[in-house]
């Protein structure tokens, strides 16, 4: 998640690539990726740190990022 903001995702965008988006392809959309009554969830509470920092990317290049995604909880 924190290499999609890195690379210029919105927040928002972050969130649904790691939620609703492989739920709806994987086609349980109608059980997982959401919160609601009747589905199955895992939560996280995750908190967005700025940092100045390199990190690899999937090449083995690194990458400056100027902000984390760090897991606080998980439920």
């Amino acid at each position: 998640m924190s290499k999609c903001l890195a690379l210029g995702m919105p927040l928002a965008e972050v969130v649904r690539a790691a939620t609703v988006s492989p739920a709806e392809t994987i086609g349980f959309a109608d059980r997982i990726g959401t919160l609601g009554v009747g589905r199955c969830a895992d939560i996280a509470v995750l908190e967005l740190r700025d940092v100045d920092m390199e990190m690899e990317d999937s090449q083995s290049q690194m990458r400056r990022v100027k902000q984390l995604l760090l897991p606080n909880a998980c439920w």
